[in-house]
């Protein structure tokens, strides 16, 4: 299986037959995404779980991979990449839409991967986060907990993360968190108590 993946039995299903069986919430999202950028159409391959009727789908042909978690009983969608999170619920006015903007914004149009694409990107600091049910927002710091954000500033962040790149969202999350460079920070050897 793909190792977006998390645990558990999946199995291969055609998008025809993903999109025939699911009619619960935002089972609209994929028609929603491919009027909205046509090139993700045929671009994704979907998987169900065994012990779900969740709709899974992944999708290669950007040059990060990602996936789309379609949820029908915490009414949920969900999407995420190697070391980023996001949940898009009904605190949204629209969901589908936010879902769709996100996706949009965050991985463009589908097309070819680029060469090195197992490379770490050079630009990643180590950050990652997800947005809870609630509306909060965890930000995580090589998979620890670093952050957490709520109400307005969760919200505003969000927003921020979901239209910029992966490298400004990794600046963003070092703002955040405190952790982050300044340029004015002395080296330890130049500082006065260690002369001599």
């Amino acid at each position: 299986m793909h190792p977006l993946l998390g645990e558990g039995r999946f199995t291969v299903e055609t998008e025809d037959s993903a999109r025939a069986r699911y009619h619960r919430f935002g089972a609209d999202f994929f028609a929603r995404l491919f009027a909205e950028r046509p090139g993700f159409e045929r671009q994704f391959k979907f998987y169900r779980h065994e012990k779900t009727d969740d709709v899974y789908a992944i999708c290669d042909a950007t040059p990060e991979a990602f996936g789309v978690q379609l949820d029908p009983d915490t009414e949920v969608v969900c999407v995420w990449d190697q070391g980023w999170f996001c949940e898009i619920g009904k605190w949204e006015p629209d969901p589908v839409r936010c879902a769709v903007e996100i996706v949009c914004s965050r991985y463009g149009s589908a097309g070819p991967a680029p060469a090195m694409k197992d490379a770490p990107p050079l630009d990643d600091l180590g950050f990652s986060f997800r947005q809870r049910k609630n509306g909060d927002v965890e930000i995580l710091h090589h998979g620890r907990l670093a952050s957490t954000l709520r109400g307005a500033d969760a919200a505003d962040f969000v927003a921020e993360a979901a239209s910029g790149s992966q490298a400004e969202a990794q600046q963003l999350m070092a703002r955040v968190t405190g952790n982050y460079k300044r340029g004015n920070e002395r080296l330890a050897s130049d500082h006065p108590r260690n002369r001599r």
